[in-house]
Order: C-alpha cells, then structure tokens, then sequence
C-alpha cells in the first residue's frame, strides 16, 4: 500500500516541477519586467499546488469510492500520502513567504519610483522655467553689457584727455620747479651778500664812533690851545706894558712880546679856524653816524625781508617737489586707469561673447528641458501603469496565498500530529503575510488614490471597522504578537496611519467631507481571519500622480540630501514640497494639512510608519532563534569557541529585530557579525593552509559565498529594506546548520590530531 501511495505522491511531485521548469522557461523567453516574473512564479506555484490537492482529493476519493470498507487503510493511505505531499506544500510555504518578502520590496521600491519619477518631472518643469527666466536675464546682461560697454569707451576717452592734461600740469610744475630753485639759489646769494653789507655798515658805524671821539680829543686840544693862545696873548701884552716901563732896555723884550703877540692872536686864529673846520666835521660826522645807523636798520629790515624771501622761495621748491611728485603719481594712476579701461572694454567684448554663447546654451538647454520633460512624463506615465500592475501582483500573491493556506488546511486534517503542528505554524505565517499583503495593498491604493486626487477613494482606506490589519490587531494578533510593547507599536503606527490618510482626505478636494461609511475601494483584497477569498480585480486608474521621496526623508533630513530611512539613496531636493500636477498635467501649489505637512510629507510619513508595521510583522514569521548545541561541534576547539562566538551574534541580531531595533543599533550588531565572520574564516583557512587540508579550495568557496551574503543583508538592513528579518533565518539555516553540519564537520578528524591553537598562534 504504500508503494501504490508513494507512487501517485512521487508523480504528482515529478508533475509539478515540471509544470514549473516550463512556465519558468517560458517567461525566460519573453524576458519580461520584475512584476511579470512575480506574477509568473505566483501562477507556478498556484497551479502546481491546485494540481497537487487535486491529484491527492482524486487519488483519496478514488480508493474511498472502490473500496468503502477499507477506511482505516484509506486514512492510513491519506496520511502517507499527506507524508509524501507535506515536504513540498512546505516548499511552497516557504518559498511563499520569501515571495512575499520580494513582493513587499518591490510594491515599496515601485511606489518609490513612481514617486522619484514625477518629482524629477516636476523637478524638470522647475529647471525648464529657471532656465526660461535665465535666458530673459541673459537679454536683460546683453542691454546692461552694451551701455556699459559705451560707458567704458567714453570712460576710456576721458582718461586719455585727463593723462594729456596731467602731462602739461607735470611739464609745468616741472618747469616752475627749477625757476623756483634758481631764485631760492639767488635769494641765498643775496642774503649773503646782504650779510656782508650789513658787517660792513657795522665796521662804518664802528670807525664813525671812534673819529668822532677823536674829534672829542681835538676839540679838547683846541680849547687848550685857545687857553694857551689867550694866555699868551695876556702875557705878550704885560710884557709889552713892562718894555714901555723899561724904556729903551726893554726896547727888544717889546719887539719880542709884540711877536709873541702876534703868535698868539695868529694861533688863537688858527685854533677858532680849526674849531669851525672841525665844528662842521662833527656835524657831518654826526649826519653820517645817523645815516649809518638808518642804513644798519634797513639793512636789518632787508636782511630780514631777504631771509623770508629765501625760505618762502625753499617752500615754495619743496611743495614744487611734493607737487610734481604727486601729479605723477596721479599720472601713472591715470595711466593705470587708462590701461584697466582697456582691459574693461576688451572683457566686457569677452563677456558679450561669452553671453552669447551661453545664450546659445541655454536655448539648447531650454529645448533639452522640454524633451527631457516630456520623456519624464512618458517615464511618470509608467510607473503610474507599473504602481497598478504591482498592486495587482500583491493580489495575486495574495491569492497564492490564500491557496496556500487552504491547502496546509487540507493536508493537516489527515496528517499526522507532528506535521499538524508544523503545519498550523506554516499557517500562522501565512496569515502575517496576508495581512502584510492586504496592508502594502492598502498603501498602493492610497498612492494611486492621492494621485488622482480621490478623496472618497482615500478617505475609504484604513477604516477602522473595515481594514483587514485593524480586525486582525483586534482579534488574532493580540494573541499572535505577544510582546506587549509590539503590539502597541503596530496599533499606534496604524492609529497614525488612519490620522494622516484623513488628512490626506481633506487636502486631496479641499471641502469635501471624508467618509465615514463602509466602502471599499475597488481592487482591495477582501480581508478575512484566514483568508480564502480572491481579491477583485479592476482599481482605480491613476492619471497624474503626486510626488513622493524615500520614506522620512521629510522627517529627518540629511546632510547632502541622504534619506536617513535609505541610506545611500540620494531624496530630491524640496521633493515634498514640489508643487503636484493637477487634472490637466498644470503645475499646482501643494496643499497642506493643519500642521503644516504637503501631501508628500504626509505621505512621507506613511510610508515610514508602513515600514515600521512590516518589520514588526515579518519579525514573527521568523523561525524560532538557533542557539548553539553540541550537535554543531567540530571537535576543534578553537573553531568551536569561534561558532559560539557567531552563534551569540546571530542570537544578539535576532533578538534586536525581535525587539524592533533599528537604525544604527543594529546595523552596529550586524557589523560586528559580519567582522568576526571575516575573521573566523580567515582562520580555517589559515589553518588549512598550512596543513594542506584537502577541502581547502571547497571551504574557501563556500566562504565567498557565505561573506557576500553576509554583506548583502549588511547592505539590505542599510538601505532600510523591511523583510530583513527573512533574510537572516535564510542566512541562519544556510551557515549556522548547513555549512557547520554539511562542510566544517569534514574537517572534523583531519584535524583531530593536530595542536591547532599553536598552528594558529590563539
């Protein structure tokens, strides 16, 4: 019996692997976009899966029909089967999951480059105009450039007239330079010969002084004489009496005093005759001691006079030099002057025609700005088509998974308590992915909502008796996320989720009341507890739509334009407060709300609570944490302690996602990780090496691999991608079990014998 179940369980196997190669195949054919690989896969595993529960529904109910008593042989059929079957229903589980992960990513990378799209449009119609503006400027510095132009020319003309006029008032004042040297030269000549003048009047004055205290003498002489003359006179006269007494005796003494009478009235004579002769000497003296000292004070008049003139005549040269000297410096700034007028009219001919070829530039630009606009258009116009047909993929997966599910439920009815219990954890993870589908549903309605300025289509969202993620935190996921503080966390973000998708309301047709009723928005996926409904098809079509930068780039700048959500990813200047396109593609103010936000800001924010959702979410479709067990020893000691080592930072990177850390704590955890890694290799293959071991070249392999993809999630947690958490349970199976198990334990006796602390020096 159970060759006769194994058998249809092994073809059916066969049956779907071979209905995926073809598919598969064939979309390699076609070459299709990311989503139509997405929606190839999902239409693989659906039909394969559908295929399987129908084979296994036909293969039970046939052998119940032909032979109803033997039910027992039936059921223990069915739960061989269900053994055969279960391995690759979990497959599809597990690649589901992973399918999910991918879809999230690509729905947020498709709203993100739908967003980036129409910004560089807007961005692109901001430049068209600027450059529009520019080129009026530009006109506006050709007019300002051609009078300024004639202004220098004139300037230039008249500094060429005041450069000859200066040159004649430099001749000149050259000229009365060496006239006024030549005369403060006389001038000294002068003074000096006055000098000597004046030492000569000063020697007459001195020789007039002195003859005219001779003449003192004389007179003096004079009246002595005089005196003696008159005594004489007296004595001849009583010697005459005396002779006249004597008779003839004294005859000869009369005739002597009659002569000596005669001397003396001829000496008194001459005395009076002298005294008038030098009476007019004194005088004339006199006359010239008093014209002496009038020609002494003019001379002292003069000399002063020509002192002044001499020193006025030596100002009058140094203010000559200090003038000319400055009238030559005003010459050589004038020919500077003249010289930079030059230089002026040859740059401002220089920049005409630099204008003018910027002004053909700019033309270009201007018709490059218009192409390029229309090419961002076509590439805007795209995404909007690309942002529906993702919304569309997450229906399907949606869809997928549902399938899924329906059929883990089947499979457990029969199975054995083992794979029922598996199987109700395959379950619960598939429910988080359809709520995280139904949610990343919601945020891709929202975008092509607010892109046509739907406010009923917005205000129709996160209701909160009608949101797929609001009845599941209320029912289910109370006892699914058990963390308190996760819990709260996912009910706050969605609590401001449904905030802000109001506020959108409000801002998207400024008047209208929001919603408040039960509707729905077309295309959403129909919410259940365990979904097994298939979304409707059809949506809203989007016609032009808003704006939208990485998530939080308006909430936390960064320096250099660096989105603090994506690092490495550069968010568009301004992007949230770009002006949005309206009905007619016309540029509009962005609206915003009461606190200030644009609708990208609020978006924005959206977008980054939705992050913060799924990374709660995707953190409980993980597998338990791997902890370490003396399953993975590798009888080397050293190698052990270092698996320990890698096992505790796993552990610490797990329990950080499971606690909800992000940002730069983790990528810290995670960094750590990725360098003990680099290490611990390094290490085996040092000591392999060095031993010549023979899995050396395999070992050193498998160590790329395991390092880049190490890096990959290193690079995938710094970009802000949501479904990390997938990836290191991938990365923890694939090294921490496989790799330990599957490759490090065959070193296992080869170094057994060997002093591997010594050989690696730890």
């Amino acid at each position: 019996m159970k060759s006769s179940s194994a058998a249809p369980g092994a073809d059916l196997l066969l049956f779907v692997l071979g209905l995926g190669s073809g598919l598969s195949f064939m979309a390699v054919l076609v070459v299709p976009p990311l989503w139509l690989w997405l929606v190839a896969g999902l239409i693989c595993v659906g039909t394969g899966l559908g295929l399987v529960l129908g084979r296994w529904n036909h293969h039970r109910n046939k052998k119940a029909q032909n032979r109803p008593e033997a039910m027992d042989e039936a059921n223990s059929s069915g739960a061989e089967l269900s053994r055969d079957v279960f391995p690759v229903v979990m497959t599809s589980e597990d690649r589901s999951v992973k399918l999910v992960s991918q879809v999230g990513e690509t729905i947020r990378s498709t709203i993100t480059i739908a967003s980036r799209s129409e910004v560089a449009g807007q961005n692109m119609q901001r430049l068209s105009d600027q450059v529009s503006n520019g080129a009026a400027a530009v006109e506006q510095i050709f007019a300002t450039l051609g009078s300024l132009a004639g202004q220098v020319e004139h300037q230039g003309v008249l500094v060429t007239q005041n450069y000859e006029s200066i040159e004649g008032m430099v001749s000149s004042l050259e000229a009365v330079a060496k006239i006024t040297q030549t005369k403060a030269q006389d001038a000294g000549t002068l003074a000096d010969h006055a000098q000597v003048m004046n030492r000569s009047v000063q020697s007459t004055q001195v020789m007039i002084d002195e003859v005219g205290k001779s003449i003192s003498s004389i007179r003096d002489m004079i009246a002595i004489i005089n005196d003696i003359a008159e005594r004489t006179n007296l004595l001849a006269m009583n010697a005459a009496i005396e002779a006249a007494h004597a008779g003839e005796a004294g005859r000869g003494f009369a005739v002597v005093a009659s002569e000596i009478r005669k001397l003396a009235e001829s000496s008194g004579q001459n005395a009076h005759h002298i005294s008038q002769h030098l009476k007019g000497l004194i005088d004339r003296i006199t006359t010239a001691r008093t014209s002496s000292t009038q020609t002494q004070e003019v001379q002292q008049t003069m000399n002063t006079v020509i002192d002044g003139v001499t020193r006025g005549f030596g100002t009058i040269a140094t203010d000559t030099q200090e003038l000319t000297q400055m009238v030559r410096e005003i010459r050589q700034a004038t020919e500077s002057l003249q010289n930079s007028a030059l230089v002026i009219s040859q740059s401002t001919q220089e920049v005409r025609t630099a204008g003018e070829d910027l002004n053909n530039l700019i033309t270009t630009a201007r018709d490059s700005a218009a192409q390029t606009l229309q090419s961002m258009e076509v590439i805007s116009s795209e995404a909007r088509r690309v942002t529906h047909v993702a919304r569309e993929t997450v229906g399907v997966a949606d869809d997928n998974n549902s399938s899924i599910i329906d059929l883990v439920s089947r499979i457990a009815k029969t199975a054995p308590d083992t794979i029922r219990s598996e199987a109700d954890l395959a379950r619960q993870r598939l429910a988080i992915s359809h709520i995280i589908l139904g949610h990343l549903q919601d945020i891709s309605s929202l975008r092509i909502a607010m892109d046509n300025r739907d406010a009923a289509a917005i205000s129709s969202l996160f209701q909160r008796d009608s949101n797929a993620l609001e009845l599941w935190l209320n029912l289910e996921g109370k006892s699914i996320i058990a963390d308190p503080q996760h819990y709260r966390d996912l009910s706050q973000h969605h609590r401001r989720i449904q905030t802000l998708s109001r506020s959108l309301a409000h801002q998207a047709l400024p008047g209208v009341a929001v919603q408040t009723g039960h509707s729905a928005l077309p295309g959403r996926v129909a919410m259940t507890t365990l979904p097994s409904t298939t979304p409707a098809p059809g949506g809203v079509s989007a016609t032009h739509p808003g704006t939208a930068s990485p998530p939080d780039a308006a909430r936390t700048p960064v320096p250099g334009g660096v989105s603090a959500t994506h690092p490495g990813t550069a968010s568009p200047p301004d992007a949230a407060r770009t002006p949005a396109r309206g009905a007619a593609g016309v540029l509009v103010p962005p609206a915003r709300g009461a606190a200030g936000q644009s609708r990208e800001e609020i978006f924005q924010e959206i977008m980054e609570l939705s992050r913060r959702i799924i990374e709660i979410l995707v953190s409980y479709q993980s597998a338990d944490q791997i902890r370490w067990s003396p399953d993975y020893a590798v009888g080397v000691q050293v190698f052990d302690d270092h698996h320990k080592k890698l096992f505790t930072y796993v552990g610490d990177l797990y329990t950080a996602m499971k606690n909800g850390t992000t940002g730069r704590q983790l990528q810290d955890i995670l960094a750590k990780l990725v360098d003990y890694t680099d290490y611990h290799f390094a290490a085996e293959e040092r000591a392999m090496e060095r031993t010549n071991y023979p899995g050396c070249q395999q070992q050193k392999a498998q160590h790329t691999h395991l390092l880049k993809k190490v890096r990959e999630l290193q690079a995938d947690l710094a970009s802000g991608k949501s479904f990390i958490a997938l990836d290191v349970m991938e990365f923890l199976k694939g090294w921490l079990v496989n790799h330990i198990k599957g490759c490090d334990l065959l070193y296992k006796d080869f170094f057994a014998d060997k002093d591997m602390q010594a050989l690696l020096g730890e």
